[in-house]
């Protein structure tokens, strides 16, 4: 049997400037390994991404390795390592013990001959914890034909790392002048004096960073400068206003003499077409079967704030929001579309976001790669001609409602109570309830939260006092009548307009009649074939959604004109 083997690695290609180990020969002439990195200075908190290549291999059916580090100047970034090659892999693991390393492996799985000639075995991030020199060590090297036989190599790859400063985008280090200050560090950083800080106009001090610059550098005392002015800062397609309350929380994160005497630098640096956009990408790609793709520049902000004595304070989370507006291509589609937080670990947050004239505008809550995406989910059983296609695929996209698996959404099948109560209630985004008062819905119930608030909402009754039958299947009245209860939650009142009228009337229920009557003179909802409502007939989970996005067009804000 082959042993447990460890890894995943990715396809995706690195920035075309990397440092070039020198590689490794087994003793025999066979495979060469090398490790790549995507720049090779380093600065505090930045990201390392490695590639691990292989040339002039021959039937490699299975590998592992260890990849060495120092863990108080470098940090692995979990779940960052990945690879295109087909096969078995498990999740990287660190390994402590004289030495820190983290362990990879990878095994084909098919009766297919092994790799031979050139490969990227494997890619994974470091987050820089210390601007400091240090190395990457490939060691550890054993292989795999594809006949089982196992061999391993004496030998090390190595990549040297430098203390430096690394500019994201690209930048260097040059001497030049800045946007109305004297005092300019780089071709990147704009310095705002307290002289430009006391002078606000319409509330706030402006400033655009020309095209090459993504940093600009205040004064640790700029919250006093600007009083209850705000600070925007515009660069390239994007945008910031800054309340002087988020610096003054900067500020006290140190001494009120380490601020005065302190700099805070404002960073917001584009992320132009290259591997770590297409990583970020891939993040979002991999949430839910959601097709993704940016609608705008894609930008990381970060807020810093440093000490006469060289101590860095990074602002992560902010008390007041800060406003972010990105200006979105035209090639997307508004709808499908929102701003994004994209961090460097964990899940890609979507931010509530107003669209007006080309441009997307949110509050933030903190600092982080943000961008404009387009997230589009189709299923297989949604074809483009069905008559909910459009609003099926629209409010999946923005995650209202989920279908029955990755690729299916079953729309012509019924849908119970729980499942229409639960869609209702994130789809309004109503506060998950506490109190259950039916003895058929028990609180390990998935639904048992929104039915509550629902209840708690007056949206929902029970079939009874004490029953909610939560899997009988939903009525058309019944979904009717559970929406106009929404709609004036939301709304506050109706319409006076006449309703039309439907052959059926005389089979809705007294308690449904006037809920009916009020949803068709809204435009809500409209009859079967024939003008029939059918009360009685079952609703269906296309059906469900086409009311969801009725309900959530009419009750929806305007959109803000700021």
């Amino acid at each position: 049997m082959v042993r447990r083997l460890f890894i995943i690695a990715m396809a995706l290609l690195l920035c075309t400037a990397v440092l070039q180990s020198e590689p490794v020969r087994a003793a025999d002439g066979g495979p060469v390994f090398s490790v790549q990195t995507s720049n090779s200075t380093l600065s505090a908190g930045s990201t390392i991404k490695v590639t691990i290549n292989a040339d002039q291999l021959k039937d490699m059916y299975g590998f592992e390795f260890n990849l060495y580090f120092d863990p108080s100047r470098l940090e692995y970034i979990e779940n960052s390592a990945a690879t295109d090659l087909d096969g078995y892999s498990v999740p990287a693991k660190i390994i402590n013990k004289d030495k820190t390393y983290v362990r990879f492996a990878h095994v084909k799985t098919a009766n297919v001959p092994g790799l031979s000639g050139s490969a990227a075995l494997l890619s994974l991030s470091f987050k820089v914890k210390v601007a400091a020199s240090t190395a990457l060590e490939l060691k550890d090297i054993r292989l795999i034909d594809s006949k089982m036989a196992e061999s391993a190599l004496d030998t090390a790859a190595k990549a040297e790392l430098t203390a430096g400063t690394y500019y994201p985008g690209g930048g260097s280090n040059s001497s030049s002048g800045t946007n109305g200050g004297d005092n300019g560090t780089d071709k990147q950083t704009i310095t705002l004096t307290a002289k430009e800080l006391g002078n606000p106009v319409s509330g706030k001090v402006s400033v655009t960073l020309p095209p090459g610059a993504s940093k600009v550098q205040l004064p640790g005392s700029a919250h006093e400068l600007l009083g209850d002015n705000g600070l925007e800062i515009h660069t390239g397609k994007g945008s910031l206003i800054i309340p002087s309350a988020v610096l003054g929380q900067l500020a006290g994160e140190v001494t009120a003499e380490q601020a005065k005497q302190g700099t805070i630098t404002l960073t917001a640096a584009l992320i132009p077409d290259s591997a770590e956009r297409s990583a970020l990408l891939a993040q979002l790609n991999s949430t839910n079967g959601l097709e993704a793709r940016f609608g705008s520049e894609v930008y990381a902000f970060k807020l810093l704030l440093t000490t006469a004595d060289g101590r860095s304070v990074e602002l992560k989370n902010f008390k007041q929001p800060v406003t972010i507006k990105l200006k979105a291509d035209n090639i997307i589609n508004p709808r499908l579309s929102s701003i994004y937080d994209i961090p460097s670990s964990g899940s890609p947050e979507k931010i509530e976001s107003d669209y007006n004239n080309g441009e997307f505008t949110a509050k933030i809550s903190r600092f982080s790669v943000f961008a404009v995406v387009e997230r589009k989910k189709t299923f297989q059983d949604v074809p483009a001609s069905f008559w909910a296609s459009n609003v099926i695929t629209e409010l999946a996209s923005r995650q209202i409602i989920n279908g029955t698996s990755t690729t299916a959404f079953e729309p012509e099948r019924s849908i119970t109570r729980a499942e229409f109560t639960t869609l209702l209630v994130r789809a309004l985004k109503l506060s998950a309830g506490s109190k259950i008062s039916f003895s058929d819905v028990k609180a390990s119930d998935w639904f048992s939260a929104d039915i509550a608030a629902a209840v708690e909402a007056g949206i929902v009754n029970g079939q009874s006092a004490s029953s909610f039958s939560p899997h009988a299947q939903i009525t058309r009245e019944e979904m009717v009548t559970i929406m106009m209860r929404a709609y004036k939650l939301q709304k506050g009142a109706t319409t006076d307009a006449p309703a039309p009228a439907f052959t059926d009337e005389a089979g809705i229920s007294p308690w449904a009649a006037s809920h009916v009557k009020e949803a068709a003179a809204l435009g809500l909802i409209k009859g079967r074939s024939g003008n029939n409502f059918a009360p009685q007939g079952l609703s269906t989970r296309a059906e469900a959604a086409q009311v969801i996005y009725n309900l959530i067009e009419n009750t929806a804000a305007p959109a803000s004109k700021d």
